[in-house]
């Protein structure tokens, strides 16, 4: 993994960075992702306390941008690859950026997609990439498939919603091949959760 820096932050601190983001949702269109304090929190406590800092991000699905921009306000990082079908939810919102954004619109699983990754990476590879798009067994295995080869050896691919069918299925048999963490709650009604594989 490549070598980046980190900005110090404690957990209050972290909770007022996502209060801070609940707000400018709130202002910009009035809808709130319910689950993004407690997978964000717990995914950035692991980030902190493994002592990760990664330099180039790549995520595969952005919705509002809550993930991106918490990358981008905790990590002094280089590069942020985003890639989504349209970014309409996400231009509106008053983020500002402090790294090299790179926005590429189309299917994530499209030939021309790719391309335009491994050119906005320029020969090197992610240190942590988030799967957040189709949340459908074929969907996540596809992006799994297509964006491990460009994850950093040490880096960490990310899924969300490990508790969607879908995405459950696909996740419990790609660990079968690889180090795993799974952060959900102990509530078997809870959504959302959190899968992190580890390229060792």
């Amino acid at each position: 993994m490549s070598v980046g820096s980190i900005k110090t932050m404690t957990i209050e601190g972290l909770r007022e960075k996502l209060e801070c983001y609940q707000v400018k949702l709130r202002e910009s269109n009035g809808k709130i992702q319910q689950d993004i304090k407690r997978d964000f929190l717990y995914f950035i406590s692991f980030l902190l306390v493994s002592d990760f800092k990664p330099n180039i991000i790549i995520e595969v699905g952005i919705g509002y941008g809550g993930w991106a921009y918490l990358m981008n306000e905790l990590f002094l990082i280089k590069k942020l690859i985003l890639i989504d079908r349209e970014f309409k939810r996400f231009d509106s919102m008053p983020f500002e950026w402090l790294t090299d954004v790179r926005k590429i619109k189309g299917e994530s699983d499209s030939q021309e997609v790719l391309s335009r990754v491994g050119e906005s990476l320029s020969g090197k590879k992610a240190d942590l990439i988030h799967i957040d798009a189709a949340h459908t067994y074929a969907g996540v295995m596809a992006d799994y498939l297509n964006y491990w080869n460009y994850l950093n050896k040490e880096g960490i691919m990310v899924f969300h919603d490990i508790k969607y069918e879908g995405v459950k299925k696909a996740f419990e048999e790609i660990i079968l091949k690889h180090t795993a963490i799974r952060i959900t709650s102990r509530k078997p009604s809870a959504k959302g959760g959190i899968g992190i594989l580890i390229n060792s």
